[in-house]
């Protein structure tokens, strides 16, 4: 399992110049002062576009996505700051309101060793500890860090950001899920890519490391674990099914990725309708140079960065695990083209996939729709997380009937 699956070409000795961020406070400080300007300098001709050419998506919601629009093309630096709250295992102060989501639901701190089978990575990049919450709704088998429970299912969570900003608990979705779901949570922590020893593959190394610690020290049987997550935690999601496919270990029962963002090398051109979501014009800009500053741009296509490229066979390993894929992808979002070349190569290397497609919908919209009145895009990714939940117990069922057919022939 330790065989690395890059080439040596991959990564590089020095790294590439990439912004490091500016102290915490001073940057949320600027960054609020800028999003008040641009609101107040915006607002006015945003409404009148808005009257103009009525896009399909509420005012105050197209509001909104401008201010993030316009504020983080201003601000990319800011937004790649370094934060001790967003790679700690600290609690998050919530960007959004729970609003009673997290009532009825403990939640445990967990630290977690650096996984015992590394990715290959630069010398400058190394295993540390990782952090984790456990999130046990009432109804869950288990509980906190517990041992599973024969048959128990668990979600290992693995939020957003473009892997330079966020915490797993800045929004209720992980909770949400694990209300809905009714299973235990791991929400993972994971270093930022905002300096020269947080870059690519240490998101990957701290991924590995929470995966460890649940089929590990939880003891939760591999097929009986959803990984899940929106933007960089869907692409997270696929990374680390992926390595261990590459090492021929045992993967997931399932993958859940909201709005996945699956290609680092931007070769996809955003779609027409994508001017109502947020992610343009300043997509890529900042971050992506951060994460790979170590990568060749052989590395940055490799599978394990950019999967909407794979070639074919490159989740062969999925098929072949029974594991199930669920995608949530927005037609107006700005890497919808990338997201469906990931389906359409994990169903061309005979993968189960669903999909539900948001029409009109933005980047991640089921998290964001979890702050409106209506969250009708959340309850389709709840319901999809739940259908995997069943598609986990056929499978377990099929691996019973095989095994047993086997035991029989053996005889």
């Amino acid at each position: 399992m330790g065989v690395p699956q890059y080439p040596v070409t991959t990564f590089r000795a020095t790294a590439k110049r990439a912004p490091n961020g500016i102290p915490r406070t001073l940057g949320l400080v600027l960054e609020a002062l800028v999003r008040v300007l641009v609101a107040l300098i915006t607002t006015p001709a945003n409404v009148v576009t808005w009257l103009i050419f009525r896009p399909p998506i509420p005012l105050r919601l197209f509001l909104l996505t401008r201010i993030v629009k316009y504020s983080r093309s201003l601000t990319p630096y800011l937004l790649a700051r370094e934060s001790r709250v967003e790679a700690s295992n600290k609690p998050a102060r919530p960007v959004v309101p729970y609003n009673g989501i997290d009532k009825n639901i403990t939640t445990t701190n967990v630290t977690v060793p650096p996984a015992k089978h590394q990715p290959a990575a630069p010398a400058q990049v190394k295993p540390v500890e990782a952090y984790g919450f456990i999130l046990t709704p009432n109804g869950a088998k288990g509980k906190g860090a517990d041992k599973a429970q024969p048959g128990e299912k668990i979600i290992i969570y693995y939020h957003g950001g473009a892997y330079v900003v966020g915490h797993p608990l800045w929004t209720p979705f992980a909770l949400q899920l694990a209300r809905d779901a009714r299973v235990r949570v791991y929400a993972a922590q994971y270093r930022k890519a905002v300096d020269a020893t947080s870059a690519w593959p240490a998101q990957l190394q701290d991924g590995l490391a929470a995966w460890e610690h649940v089929t590990g020290e939880l003891g939760f049987e591999p097929h009986n674990v959803i990984l899940a997550g929106e933007s960089a935690g869907g692409h997270l999601s696929v990374a680390v099914s992926t390595q261990l496919g590459q090492w021929d270990a045992p993967g997931p029962g399932a993958l859940a990725l909201c709005s996945p963002w699956v290609d680092v090398t931007r070769s996809f051109t955003p779609p027409a309708a994508s001017w109502i979501d947020y992610l343009e014009p300043y997509w890529g800009g900042y971050h992506i140079p951060s994460l790979v500053r170590y990568v060749t741009p052989e590395g940055e296509r490799s599978v394990l960065l950019s999967p909407a490229l794979a070639e074919a066979g490159a989740f062969d390993h999925l098929a072949k695990g029974k594991t199930s894929v669920f995608v949530s992808v927005g037609t107006a979002e700005a890497i919808s083209p990338e997201i469906y070349a990931l389906i359409t190569r994990l169903k061309g290397d005979g993968v189960k996939v669903s999909v539900f497609e948001d029409e009109n919908g933005l980047h991640i919209a089921p998290a964001f729709a979890l702050f409106q009145s209506s969250p009708k895009q959340y309850t389709k990714f709840a319901a999809g997380v739940k259908a995997l939940v069943k598609d986990i117990d056929a499978a377990n069922k099929e691996r019973a009937k095989e095994a047993k057919t086997g035991e029989a022939s053996a005889s």
